[in-house]
Order: C-alpha cells, then structure tokens, then sequence
C-alpha cells in the first residue's frame, strides 16, 4: 500500500477522534511506515486536505461573535434577542473605600 497525502480518506484512518495522529501500537504500522504516515498526515493538513482540529469542536454549536469596533454584526431574521443583565451598583467606591487619600512615607 502507498502511503499519500492526498488521500484524505485513508489518512483519516489514522488520525484519532481528538485529532491526533495515532500511535504506533494502535495502528500497527513499522517505525519506518509510521513516519511516513506522520509526514503525509501533516502535509495534508497543511494543504488543508484535513482538518487541524476534530470535528466535534466545529459541530459544539453557536459562538457569539466578538463586536470590533467599527464593524456592525446584523441579527438573523426571527432570532429572538438575548437579554442583557443590567449591571447595579451595591455599594459607591466612597462607601467602601473611604474618602480618605493613601498617606504617603517621606
């Protein structure tokens, strides 16, 4: 069997549900066809023919996205809106520190 990094279907076998290539002991494979395989498996990824990261992280659902200034983010249609806890002030910064200034050693 040759080992090559386009076949993505046959590397996949090798790769773990985590993402991480498998061991040696697990797939059964020579030293010498390990890493041949740890070389495809890696060349593929970089040419985006696998994933870095497993599939179950893409698949965790929703991730707000984070409001850069300058750019505005639209809601999508029938969405309903989150609710925005109000933030109370319990106690004045005066109250609870004083309003006394730090002496200072000379």
């Amino acid at each position: 069997m040759e080992i090559d990094y386009k076949d993505a279907s046959m590397l996949g076998g090798y790769i773990s549900d985590r993402g991480k290539i498998e061991p040696r002991r697990r797939t059964g494979t020579c030293a010498r066809h390990q890493r041949a395989l740890a070389v495809a498996i890696k060349r593929a990824r970089h040419l985006a023919l696998l994933p870095f990261a497993p599939e179950h992280i893409y698949r965790m659902g929703d991730v707000t996205a984070i409001n850069y200034p300058g750019t505005k983010v639209e809601p999508e249609p029938g969405a309903e809106k989150p609710e925005v806890a109000e933030l109370k002030e319990t106690e004045t910064t005066e109250a609870k520190y004083g309003t006394e200034e730090a002496e200072t050693p000379e």
